[in-house]
């Protein structure tokens, strides 16, 4: 069953996960709402930024993401207080320890953003939007791991950069999901560059003995030229996709 951002408030169990799309396509309405969705200090923080779009999109994007979290809460979305924890990813802070902690993960694209939500640990994701890529070979071969690269020079040529975006959307969710770079893990893990559902990643190259695996699924957002997922820390997760705006 798909989320709903009206009616009652959407029940998470330890291992659920929901992932939100919201657009960010500004219009006077819903920028005058989405700002009494933040905090005063928030407000001006994005008051400063120069660009009149900018504005726009952080003030649209931070406020989903509070208006998305308040759902699952009993306080007002400018109530809710965002920490991080020790690797850099965003949780909300509670005073209460009936709940595990709201773990929460943003990707955004062109006009539009997911946010994943749970109360279980290490969750990420991803969307991208898929526009013409002309190298994705030179890109695989300086990001990617020796088995990735070499499954995408196996393809086709007119099939490579779909399957390049498929590994990409993969391994950005993954890395989201652990908090490291870019720059130091892309290459440290395998991902399928394939269509298939569910896929269990060895993660012990960034890791060590601290995590073994992770596992990450692709997600259909309805849109075509969008490719999306999601990363989690158990193989019996259960993903609900839902449209918040």
């Amino acid at each position: 069953m798909a989320l709903s951002a009206s009616g009652p408030a959407p029940v998470l169990s330890k291992h659920d996960i929901h992932v939100w799309h919201a657009t960010l396509a500004a219009t006077p309405e819903n920028l005058a709402g989405a700002a009494q969705m933040l905090p005063e200090a928030e407000r001006e923080k994005t008051a400063l930024v120069a660009s009149e779009a900018q504005r726009a999109r952080l003030t649209l994007s931070r406020a989903w993401v509070r208006g998305i979290l308040a759902r699952y809460l009993s306080q007002p979305a400018p109530e809710i207080a965002i920490r991080r924890t020790p690797k850099g990813k965003p949780q909300v802070a509670t005073e209460s320890d009936k709940d595990a902690p709201l773990q929460f993960s943003v990707s955004h694209a062109g006009d539009h953003m997911l946010v994943a939500v749970t109360r279980s640990d290490d969750v990420g994701v991803d969307l991208e939007r898929m526009t013409r890529l002309a190298d994705a070979e030179r890109i695989a071969a300086r990001f990617f791991a020796r088995p990735e690269h070499d499954a995408l020079l196996a393809l086709p040529a007119d099939q490579r950069a779909d399957a390049f975006f498929r590994a990409w959307v993969r391994k950005e969710a993954v890395v989201k999901a652990l908090g490291t770079g870019i720059a130091t893990a892309f290459d440290a893990f395998t991902v399928s560059l394939g269509k298939g559902g569910q896929q269990e990643v060895d993660v012990t190259g960034i890791t060590g003995a601290d995590r073994q695996r992770l596992w990450v699924q692709l997600l259909d957002i309805g849109r075509v030229d969008y490719l999306a997922a999601v990363a989690y820390a158990h193989p019996d997760s259960k993903v609900t996709y839902g449209e918040w705006q």
